[in-house]
C-alpha cells in the first residue's frame, strides 16, 4: 500500500508538470522515477538489530537515606518472611547428609 501510494502521489506530480510543459527535457521523471525506487528498496531491506541495553546502574547510596511512611512499612510487611515460613526453614534438611534422629 506504502509503494501504491507512493507512486500515486509522485505520477500526479509527474502529470501537472507534464500538463504546463514545466520540464521538455524529461529530467524531472527520471528523478521521480530513481526517487520511488530508491526508496521501495529501502523499505524492502531488513531492520537493523537491535543491541540489548544494559541495565542502568542502581542509585542506592548508603548515604542517601529512604524515606519511611506507612507506604513503605506495608510494602515490607507484605514481603517479611511469616512466622510459620521461618519455622519450616529451620527444620529442613539437607540434602545428601544423613539424619541423627534420638527417638
Amino acid at each position: 500500500m506504502r509503494a501504491y501510494r507512493l507512486l500515486a502521489a509522485k505520477s500526479t506530480l509527474a502529470a501537472r508538470v507534464d500538463l504546463i510543459h514545466g520540464d521538455p527535457s524529461g529530467k524531472l521523471g527520471t528523478t521521480l522515477k530513481d526517487e520511488i525506487l530508491t526508496k521501495i528498496d529501502k523499505w524492502q531491506e531488513s531492520p537493523p538489530v537491535k543491541r540489548p541495553k544494559p541495565l542502568p546502574v542502581p542509585d542506592s547510596d548508603p548515604k542517601k537515606k529512604k524515606r519511611g511512611g506507612r507506604r513503605l512499612r506495608k510494602m515490607k510487611e507484605k514481603y517479611t518472611m511469616a512466622d510459620k515460613r521461618k519455622l519450616s526453614k529451620a527444620n529442613r534438611m539437607q540434602f545428601g547428609i544423613a539424619e541423627e534422629s534420638c527417638l
